[in-house]
């Protein structure tokens, strides 16, 4: 049995365990032992994901527990609010993810219509994540975001068929970037 819970997850179960290997389908072994850890000594995984769960405090949420995962694996992208601080960060991060190049075409025509000095907004980063994932869907792929309290975004390219079964597995935990406001 998974033994994390969401923080005010009300009274519906999610089945966390097959949220978290459908999530790092590639790192089972890593994310079992990171599972471990957690469960038969709390204070000395703390110690060890420190840098992972800074600010998470000592009853971290499921949802802050698989950021802390991805993140160590570098399966995540943090991403300010305002933006990405280098251009093309976002597209260099998923194509190392994915370990293929991409055709960016809704992503730079929506680039090279917004002035370089609009770009760090914090309006231009949602259009920018919903054009990433409209290019990302002409390869099987979609865009994931954590659902977080953060003034962040929490990125991450998944299969087509992983994301549809994570938004419906988790739903609050995980967005996709045209349900952001």
């Amino acid at each position: 049995m998974w033994p994390f819970k969401k923080k005010n997850e009300g009274s519906g179960q999610v089945d966390l365990e097959k949220v978290g290997r459908v999530l790092y389908a590639e790192h089972l072994a890593p994310f079992d032992t990171f599972c471990r850890s957690y469960t038969n000594d709390r204070e000395q995984f703390l110690n060890s994901y420190r840098e992972e769960h800074e600010g998470m405090g000592k009853d971290p949420s499921t949802l802050e527990l698989l950021y802390a995962f991805g993140s160590r694996e570098g399966s995540l992208l943090l991403v300010d609010w305002h933006g990405e601080e280098n251009e093309g960060e976002i597209d260099e991060f998923i194509e190392e993810r994915i370990g293929q190049g991409i055709t960016w075409t809704h992503t730079a025509a929506l680039r090279s219509s917004v002035p370089e000095e609009s770009q760090r907004d914090g309006r231009f980063i949602q259009r920018l994540l919903g054009s990433i994932d409209q290019d990302l869907r002409l390869i099987g792929k979609r865009l994931l975001l954590f659902d977080l309290p953060w003034d962040s975004y929490i990125i991450m390219p998944v299969s087509e068929a992983a994301f549809a079964t994570l938004m419906e597995m988790g739903p609050g935990f995980f967005k996709a970037p045209s349900m952001l406001k």
